[in-house]
């Protein structure tokens, strides 16, 4: 028995490691494999070549940088910046004072009749899909005689 061993725990950067090594692995494969084509290419290029061809990607992207750079200060390419939607808020309940939504008798006539239509099985399946649609008549039914009073 050892009285002062080191206690060794694995912790779930094992795992993640193993990953970026073989993410890292695949990209080194990756710039391998272009590496040795691009020499292939070039093999029997002369030295003039390979200047002008080094040459035209550097411009190419050299000329790419400064358009990424340039075009956010441009003025005629700020407007193609789409701007925000305003955001619509949902109407006021109306106070006391303002006309209220009306529910007519008519409308709680179905209300009931849609209620008592609804057996104990149609009523688990309809709560399942809806679950908040007895709450809603359950209101409904509260404003409606709140608006009688």
């Amino acid at each position: 028995m050892k009285l002062f061993r080191k206690n060794i725990t694995q912790t779930k950067s094992t795992v993640s490691d193993k990953a970026a090594g073989w993410i890292a692995n695949g990209i080194l494969k990756v710039q391998n494999k272009f590496a040795n084509v691009l020499g292939k290419i070039s093999a029997s290029w002369k030295t003039k070549q390979q200047l002008i061809f080094f040459s035209m990607i550097w411009i190419v992207l050299g000329g790419l940088s400064v358009v990424a750079i340039v075009k956010p200060f441009d003025k005629k390419s700020a407007n193609i910046i789409s701007r925000p939607a305003a955001i619509k808020t949902p109407r006021m309940i109306p106070d006391e004072n303002q006309n209220q939504v009306r529910i007519t008798d008519n409308e709680i006539k179905k209300i009931h009749a849609f209620k008592q239509s609804l057996d104990s099985v149609t009523k688990k399946k309809l709560l399942a899909t809806r679950p908040g649609l007895m709450d809603s008549l359950e209101m409904v039914e509260q404003l409606y005689y709140s608006q009688k009073k």
